[in-house]
Order: C-alpha cells, then sequence, then structure tokens
C-alpha cells in the first residue's frame, strides 16, 4: 500500500479566497497542482531543449533554405 504524505504549503493572502471557492466548487487541489506543475515541467524542458540546440536548429534552417527540405525530392507539387 503506498503511503501518501501531507504537507504544508504556505501560500500568499491573497490566494486563500480562491481556495476556498475551489473548496466550495469541489475542485481536486491536488489534482489541478499535479496537472499545473505538469504542464510548467513540459514548457521548461522545451525552453531548455529549444536553448540547448538553438544552433543546430539555426544550422539546419540555413541548410534547408539555401538547398530546401531534406524531404523536397519526395514530393510530387
Amino acid at each position: 500500500m503506498t503511503m501518501l504524505s501531507r504537507r504544508v504549503i504556505r501560500l500568499a493572502d491573497e490566494v486563500h479566497g480562491v481556495l476556498e471557492e475551489a473548496r466550495k466548487l469541489k475542485i481536486n487541489l491536488s489534482a489541478v497542482l499535479t496537472e499545473a506543475l505538469l504542464e510548467k515541467f513540459c514548457e521548461k524542458r522545451r525552453e531548455t531543449w529549444l536553448q540547448e540546440n538553438k544552433e543546430s536548429i539555426e544550422s539546419v534552417n540555413q541548410w534547408a533554405d539555401g538547398n530546401g527540405s531534406f524531404s523536397d525530392f519526395q514530393r510530387p507539387f
């Protein structure tokens, strides 16, 4: 059996009204937070990947600008 741990999270005062509204609407705060964090992780990983590969991407784009796409010869149009 997996044991779930609970942790106290400190929030800014202005957030408490939002939390109360969420509770009234029976919104699963844990699920919302998890989903939001996963989205943020993906966004940050994408930004990092793009930054780490910026030179390579630019190089391929320059090559394609001068020589066409790698698959141009396969397209009938």
